[in-house]
């Protein structure tokens, strides 16, 4: 059919380039398609972010076998740096980094929130911050008075060491937070720790 080589892969070349461009033409080829007004396009860059540095509080097992409270009761402070992305509530972050427990590098401390708990929604309104735990925080907690007051410290001064929560409180999927000792009937500051 070709007469010589060079000829046929001319054609072939020319066939395959003839072909990429139909393709392109009726959208066969995947490709960016450009946002409609009022939609947002592909993310090119990632939004900014912050490295913060907080406190958690965990229990202080030395506090704990000494049975003399601390400054914060039975938990100390560990500080953490957390990265916070553009839009991203410090104070949630903060919550979720507690909840995940404290790290080998943190020290000698143990987790003052059951692992399987689960933060539903956090909501302020005024200085008053909401936490609305699963139930696992009930179901899977150690229980007794000592293991309540040391999860109301932890959430209490973890929360209120940010100048816009002043007061915390606590449900349980929606429901008062009742440990069978205690109930989290309103909001606490750091002073009402004292007669929790």
């Amino acid at each position: 059919m070709f007469k010589n080589r060079r000829a046929a892969v001319v054609c072939l070349c020319l066939a395959t380039l003839l072909a990429l461009v139909v393709l392109s033409a009726t959208g066969c080829m995947r490709r960016e398609a450009a946002p409609r007004p009022g939609e947002e396009g592909p993310v090119q860059n990632l939004p900014p972010t912050n490295e913060v540095e907080v406190l958690l509080f965990f229990v202080d097992p030395a506090l704990i076998e000494s049975g003399e409270l601390g400054e914060f009761g039975y938990v100390l402070p560990v500080t953490r740096r957390l990265t916070v992305g553009e839009g991203e509530d410090v104070v949630m972050r903060t919550l979720e980094a507690l909840v995940a427990g404290p790290r080998v590098e943190d020290g000698e401390y143990y987790a003052t929130v059951p692992a399987a708990a689960e933060i539903i929604a956090v909501t302020r309104e005024g200085s008053a911050l909401t936490v609305n735990f699963s139930q696992e925080v009930l179901t899977d907690s150690p229980g007794g008075t000592l293991w309540g007051s040391i999860f109301v410290q932890s959430i209490v001064f973890t929360a209120t060491q940010f100048p816009e929560v002043e007061q915390v409180m606590v449900l349980v999927e929606g429901e008062l937070w009742d440990d069978g000792h205690s109930v989290w009937e309103k909001p606490l500051g750091q002073e009402d720790l004292r007669n929790f």
